[in-house]
């Protein structure tokens, strides 16, 4: 990781613990002739988007969604709790392993399991995403 770009350290041990590799991270500006400030959106992927791709996004709040886009696959947005002990992320690794863990996207065979466990995830492609958007909406964490 590149020491001037800043991460914070549970999103590597969250992803590390979910089977990804490295984050990393992206950032996009957004400047209006309105406001003063320009806000920035902060977001981390591990993959690629040709293929499988993890992204983990810091606003409004930690949330992250497995695009498998070519396996038609998405599994929409999962709030993720706040994460600030080594505790935090192994509860937190255990409760979205189910939809974020890499091993499901692996094989044919993991991502026919994945679909038979998640029928809404699957038929999914970039025009159908842009046109309905993903099938798990993002929502505030439960804490």
């Amino acid at each position: 990781m590149n020491a001037n770009v800043y991460m914070p350290p549970y999103l590597l041990v969250l992803a590390r613990r979910l089977g990804w590799d490295e984050p990393t991270r992206h950032e996009y500006v957004v400047r209006s002739p309105d406001v003063e400030v320009a806000a920035r959106i902060i977001w981390f992927e591990c993959g690629s988007s040709d293929d499988v791709l993890l992204q983990i996004n810091t606003n409004p709040a930690l949330h992250a969604g497995a695009f498998a886009v070519r396996y038609r696959i998405c599994t929409g947005w999962h709030a993720i709790d706040p994460l600030t002990t080594e505790v935090d992320v192994a509860r937190e690794a255990a409760r979205l392993e189910p939809w974020l863990a890499r091993h499901w996207f692996t094989t044919t065979a993991d991502r026919r399991r994945f679909r038979q466990a998640h029928p809404e995830c699957s038929g999914y492609s970039w025009k159908r995403l842009r046109e309905e958007g993903p099938p798990h909406q993002y929502e505030p964490s439960r804490s």
